[in-house]
């Protein structure tokens, strides 16, 4: 059985040009969206370095309760809000169920704290900052390592 051949169309080649121009236009537009969308981000960023920085420098050391003073508080990592506490007991005399107990306690309390500002915990998921809050003793051996995730808190007033 024989087909029939249809002629082959003649392509223009400004319909491809046309195609190219109309990608780099898209990709031009994108690149510029998402440059604006950095920059943006870079300044906030830049002004809650200088805020903490402030903070540190006028407020800190600052006592928290009878065995713990928060001595800084940094934006490390460009997304790590970075606390640092000094406790008057030597890390070594914990054991491992006190320790278990001491970090779960700070833990509720971090928590608690964190949903009580709603505004920060907002602008947090939004820059996809988290906290870190290290307790070391005075020989420099951390006690407990707690870590405050908005993405993963649960607030119950949100």
């Amino acid at each position: 059985m024989l087909m029939k051949l249809s002629p082959k169309k003649k392509r223009s080649a400004r319909n491809f040009y046309w195609s190219i121009g109309a990608v780099v236009v898209i990709v031009i537009i994108g690149r510029f969206v998402s440059f604006n969308g950095q920059k943006k981000e870079v300044e906030y960023l830049t002004q809650l370095t200088a805020y903490f920085d402030n903070l540190t420098r006028t407020t800190l050391p600052k006592q928290v309760d009878a065995a713990t003073t928060l001595e800084s508080i940094q934006l490390v990592y460009g997304y790590t809000l970075f606390y640092r506490y000094r406790v008057n007991f030597a890390a070594d005399s914990l054991g491992a169920a006190q320790k278990a107990q001491g970090q779960q306690e700070l833990q509720q309390k971090l928590e608690a704290l964190a949903c009580g500002e709603p505004e920060l915990i907002s602008n947090m998921r939004k820059h996809k900052i988290y906290q870190e809050h290290s307790y070391q003793d005075a020989q420099g051996n951390t006690a407990f390592k707690v870590y405050i995730r908005p993405t993963e808190l649960k607030c119950p007033n949100q």
